[in-house]
Formats: C-alpha cells, sequence, structure tokens
C-alpha cells in the first residue's frame, strides 16, 4: 500500500499538457514527484508521490531547532494555489495481493525431467483460475486469480512468453518430438533448471460490498513455479533392420 497525494489543477490548468507540467516542472522541483510519475488521471487530477512526508524546515518547535512539517504542511508552505486543492488516496499495489497466497504454478515436460540436443521438448503448465479469501488493506476481501500470461525460462540463455498454459502432444495429436507453441530445443547437452513465471490479471471485492461486483485490479503478480530439473543429452541415431523387441541385442538396445 502506499499513499499519493493528488493535486486537484485550477480550470486554468485544464489541458493534459498543462496537468503534466504541475507536477514534471514546479511540482517536481518541490519535491512532489519523481520523474516516472506525474501521468494525468482524469481531467484536473494528478498523482504524486508522497515519498517527502516528514521533510524538516527551519523552526524552534522541536530540539535543535528544526521542524518536522507534515506533507500538507509544506505542500501550503510551498505550492499553494499554484497547484490546486490536495487529498491524500491510498493506491492498492500487486504486492498487496501476495497475502492471499495464490497458487504457484506447476511446470512440467515431456519427455519428463530430459530432452535431447536438437530435438523439441514440449513444456505445459497445470493452474487454473481460483477465487482466495483473505485481507486487503486491512478489510475482508475476495481476489480472483487468472493466468494472463505464462514466461518460460529455459536456463539456456533462453525465454518464451505465451498466452497459453500448453498441453501434452497426445491432447494436441501431435508426435513426440513435435514442435508446440510451448516447446523448446536445446542446443547443447547439459543440466538446465526450467521454471515458469505465471502472470496472474486480478479481480476483487470487499465482503462488505460483494453485491457491488468485481472490481478489476490494473496491473499484473506474478508467481513462479518450482523449478523443472532437465538433463539434456546428444543422441546419435543408426540404422536398423529390426526393432529392440525384435533384436535385443541389435545396436542401441
Amino acid at each position: 500500500m502506499s499513499l499519493l497525494i493528488i493535486l486537484m489543477a485550477p480550470a486554468s490548468m485544464a489541458t493534459a499538457a498543462d496537468q503534466a507540467d504541475v507536477c514534471t516542472s514546479f511540482g517536481q522541483s518541490q519535491g512532489y514527484c519523481e520523474s516516472s510519475v506525474g501521468a494525468s488521471t482524469r481531467a484536473g487530477e494528478f498523482i504524486l508521490d508522497a515519498k517527502t512526508s516528514g521533510s524538516a524546515v527551519p523552526g524552534s518547535e522541536s530540539s535543535g531547532g528544526i521542524k518536522q512539517e507534515t506533507l500538507e504542511e509544506r505542500y501550503a508552505r510551498t505550492c499553494g494555489s499554484r497547484c490546486g486543492d490536495l487529498y491524500v488516496a491510498t493506491v492498492i499495489r500487486a504486492t498487496d495481493f501476495e497475502s492471499f497466497r495464490p497458487r504457484k504454478p506447476i511446470a512440467l515436460s515431456e519427455p519428463v525431467s530430459w530432452a535431447a540436443v536438437g530435438l523439441p521438448a514440449n513444456f505445459y503448465a497445470e493452474i487454473e483460475p481460483h477465487t482466495i479469501e483473505g485481507t486487503l488493506l486491512g478489510r475482508p476481501a475476495v481476489a480472483r486469480f487468472t493466468p494472463a500470461s505464462y514466461r518460460w525460462n529455459f536456463g539456456d540463455g533462453h525465454s518464451l512468453t505465451t498466452r497459453g498454459k500448453g498441453s501434452q502432444w497426445k491432447t494436441q495429436s501431435l508426435k513426440e518430438f513435435s514442435d508446440t507453441a510451448t516447446s523448446h530445443t536445446f542446443d547443447r547437452p547439459g543440466d538446465y533448471s526450467v521454471t515458469l513465471t505465471v502472470n496472474y490479471s486480478i479481480e476483487y471485492y470487499y465482503e462488505e460490498n460483494a453485491d457491488g461486483g468485481w472490481e478489476e485490479f490494473i496491473g499484473y503478480l506474478p508467481i513462479a513455479s518450482e523449478p523443472i530439473p532437465m538433463h539434456v543429452a546428444s543422441v546419435k541415431t543408426v540404422l536398423v533392420s529390426k526393432t529392440c523387441l525384435q533384436n535385443p541385442t541389435g545396436p542401441g538396445c
């Protein structure tokens, strides 16, 4: 949770460009906003980071001749009518939903935990949308977590982001070692650790407002799976006249 300051711009600052100037020029010079903050949210409003709360100014009301002023006092002293009216708003962050403990995705591979150099290994996830009760900003709430994207890190310097969670070869009516939307081909033998991170979209409501329906959180919460150990080996093919069942002592059997 973060405290943000919203400056209500006067009527003379009605355009988006003028609104942005309040933060990026005068407001920023007074320490009310970072360069990454200050975009106009809706007509006449700016969101400014309130990290400067409690700055020290000359005075005689505390030891050492330093008075700790509140953000509101500092705003009135430095900004006043040049910025407009002031009020404090509470903003929900993605990290505020971590206490709900959304489910970790389960990352799977086929073949299971091994692959051959130069041949696709297929990866897929087991995870579904789910709803969890918890506490949001100190109030009982319900949150619904829906997988929005899947980012695979294959441990060899390559990664892949998809909208779908993938599925087994047989589910897709494909032969083994076929390319899929979530497959990866390793170029070198070795042992790798493959991880999956799911970006959850979030909807929520406070239990006291259950009849009001779901509210959409703008943003995503990333949750990582347990890693998959993958052993990648080089393979050689040999042309034979019989299968290993027909000739158990044949090459490669």
